[in-house]
């Protein structure tokens, strides 16, 4: 595929899971914009749109519809072919909203969580309570299930408790102590279950992103834009906005010459505006406005998991590329886990079976920390 044509193919929405774009078909002039990477500014050469609304007329003749099909043909142009063929994509499924693209389910390795605090026990009647010290270790296993379709993305997380138990104390105290560790577990656990809808952007506001936001300017098959997420944690449910799209995540099944084409050593979106929208939250109301950014850099193959994060034990994942996207908004990790996002999450990916092999997620969770899910 020409650096012109893939420059001058927009997608409507695609995924890490969905894999789905809707393109439209745009004429393109080469100018130089300034855009920063990770060896800061620097000028290049690009594209930039001259956006064909639906219904226009083309140089033939033809009316083209919104997705730059030209309607009453029912084909899909050969170029056009070649472009979701980089893509990964799947043409018969790219104009029916209600077709599942993909079905995923993630698991994590064992997360070891420990930590201690002060209980106060009755040992005896005739005696005064006691302030103890209790240590403990709990064991967990998280579950992320993808269902993508055209129009929206839909994820779940499972938590599951596999043990809790307490490390410090002897009879008769760990008889009083560990019914009160696993309540306590088995309630935080709890509070990590929930879910995510991102929504599909319309067309206008995909023609908007594309032909006005230049740090978006040639992304067509890698990076996923969101522009509306509703999160559901806990006991809590948000819709938030992003305003231009949020890059969401990373494709894993283009091919490998997209990537560098896309990406290269990374891309930065600045200036993002995060609004609340709906909100049951306290900490994250409806009307707040925050303000991020986020970075997508290419980096190593391989990662180092933390004990913790093994059941314990340190080890080393690898696959055949790894890319790393950072979400920074507001005042730091707590601002960003409000949202609904994670500070950080490194995507080790085998392009020879289009497969996203594992994921790396800084949580921003103080006891969670650093959880790895693994794609069987």
């Amino acid at each position: 595929m020409s650096q012109s044509l893939h420059h001058c193919l927009r997608p409507v929405r695609w995924g890490i899971s969905a894999a789905v774009v809707v393109f439209f078909m745009t004429n393109c002039s080469t100018d130089k914009i300034s855009t920063v990477g990770n060896g800061g500014a620097k000028e290049q050469t690009t594209t930039s749109l001259k956006k064909r609304v639906p219904g226009q007329k083309t140089e033939n003749g033809q009316t083209t519809g919104g997705s730059g099909f030209n309607k009453g043909s029912g084909a899909i142009p050969d170029a056009l072919l070649g472009v979701l063929k980089d893509c990964g994509v799947d043409p018969e499924k790219i104009s029916d909203p209600a077709a599942q693209l993909s079905l995923m389910n993630l698991t994590s390795l064992t997360k070891v969580i420990t930590g201690s605090e002060n209980a106060t026990k009755q040992i005896a009647p005739f005696l005064p309570p006691v302030t103890i010290n209790v240590q403990y270790e709990i064991k967990v296993k998280l579950e992320l299930g993808i269902d993508a379709k055209s129009t929206q993305t839909l994820q779940s997380t499972s938590p599951s408790l596999l043990s809790a138990r307490v490390t410090n104390l002897s009879e008769p105290m760990l008889s009083m102590a560990t019914p009160e560790v696993q309540a306590k577990a088995k309630a935080e656990i709890e509070a990590q279950r929930g879910g995510s809808t991102s929504k599909n952007l319309t067309m206008e506001e995909r023609f908007e992103l594309m032909g006005t936001n230049p740090q978006w300017d040639g992304i067509v098959c890698t990076i996923q834009p969101v522009q509306e997420v509703v999160v559901k944690k806990g006991s809590f449910t948000k819709t938030i906005r992003f305003t231009p799209a949020l890059p969401s995540t990373i494709s894993p099944i283009a091919i490998p010459e997209v990537y560098d084409s896309e990406i290269g050593g990374g891309r930065n979106f600045t200036d993002i505006k995060a609004e609340v929208i709906s909100s049951d939250d306290p900490s994250m109301p409806a009307g707040k406005v925050i303000m991020g950014s986020v970075t997508v850099s290419k980096v190593g193959n391989s990662y180092n998991v933390p004990a913790d994060a093994n059941d314990g034990t340190p080890r080393t994942i690898s696959a055949e590329a790894g890319y790393n996207m950072s979400f920074n908004f507001g005042n730091g990790a707590a601002d960003t886990q409000g949202l609904g996002l994670m500070p950080s999450q490194t995507f080790l990916i085998n392009h020879s079976a289009k497969k996203l092999a594992w994921v790396a997620a800084d949580t921003g969770d103080a006891k969670l920390k650093t959880v790895i899910m693994v794609n069987p």
